[in-house]
């Protein structure tokens, strides 16, 4: 896959803009901030992450092309989040809605709205009772949902890698649904989610057993040395590029069902496409319908794959009706 990439030098860090090749359709993809040993590291990754896009946008068919803005900084202050926005905002303008941007990790709500003050080209559910997390927890349900299914299992003895803004709401939801949950944060107290049990350190869950484990905390955060140690039955991921080199391959080979990020991970841009292209009813829908929406499109999307890459199985059908 072929992707266009721009790198801007701030006084902060740099700032690298990456998108599958120009179309007749906008990019999309959030603002990720992190400290990357090398540059070309962010840079690499920022077109890798753009590819990973490209795949959510074109499974769901969204209307948009795979994007995303990496800025490589060790600085986290106020002064670097201004300029990293300023930056940003510049060039999103200067596309003139070629590009539209959200959050991401370490860009949370606070430093969109900081950049919604100085571009008109972010979508992330701003000004709405819509919010992007729920709306990407909601398709991870479903894709758990699959998972279940495809284990034939009516509940489920599951795993969550992560419980920021998107992993505590996978937990809530998942404890609402009487789901035994456990929750490892390498933030310890992030992980007190009533109804959840705090798995506190890698050695409490490595050695068990799950049914599913859900990725939700970082990329690449599944290596080679953790893939042949997981015991998971079902892999759903949620963070971008939870595997480096070979580790999916190890975890399928050892029987795990996977649903890649690509798949399981797409509710925000889903939302986006519907805030983007249909602003009518995105102001006057319920913020339930967009989740059952997502919801079930994820979950379809996932008994697609079930039936085209694991035909031998025999699973219970569609188990949860709505989201939530």
């Amino acid at each position: 896959m072929s992707v266009d990439l721009l790198s801007i030098d701030m006084s902060c860090g740099r700032l690298h803009f990456a998108c599958t090749k120009r179309s007749s359709l906008p990019a999309n993809g959030g603002l990720r901030v992190l400290n990357y040993q090398k540059d070309e590291y962010a840079a690499e990754e920022a077109c890798q992450l753009a590819e990973r896009m490209q795949v959510k946008h074109k499974t769901y068919h969204t209307g948009f092309r795979g994007g995303k803005i990496v800025a490589n900084t060790n600085n986290l202050s106020q002064a670097a989040f201004d300029e990293i926005t300023t930056t940003a905002a510049a060039e999103l303008n200067h596309r003139k809605g070629d590009f539209f941007t959200g959050a991401d990790l370490n860009f949370g709500d606070a430093q969109v709205m900081q950049l919604e003050e100085k571009t008109q080209y972010v979508l992330a559910a701003l000004g709405s009772k819509i919010h992007y997390a729920e709306a990407t927890a909601s398709g991870v349900i479903g894709a758990i949902a699959a998972g279940k299914s495809a284990l034939n299992i009516q509940s489920a003895k599951i795993l969550v890698h992560g419980a920021g803004a998107v992993g505590s709401r996978i937990v809530e939801s998942l404890v609402k649904m009487g789901e035994i949950v456990s929750v490892f944060d390498t933030v310890l107290e992030r992980a007190n989610i009533l109804g959840a049990v705090n798995s506190k350190s890698i050695e409490n869950w490595i050695t068990q057993d799950w049914d599913i484990v859900v990725l939700a905390s970082a990329s690449r955060v599944v290596d080679v040395a953790l893939a042949r140690k997981l015991k998971a039955r079902v892999l759903v991921c949620v963070a971008n590029l939870p595997f480096p080199s070979m580790a999916q391959h190890i975890m399928e080979a050892k029987g795990t069902i996977v649903f890649d990020e690509g798949i399981s991970s797409a509710g925000a841009v889903i939302a986006d496409s519907i805030e983007f292209y249909n602003p009518f009813v995105w102001q006057s829908i319920c913020p339930q319908q967009v989740y059952n929406f997502i919801f079930h499109q994820v979950s379809e999307a996932c008994f697609k794959k079930l039936e085209f890459s694991y035909p031998h199985l025999s699973y219970l059908g569609r188990q949860f009706a709505t989201y939530g």
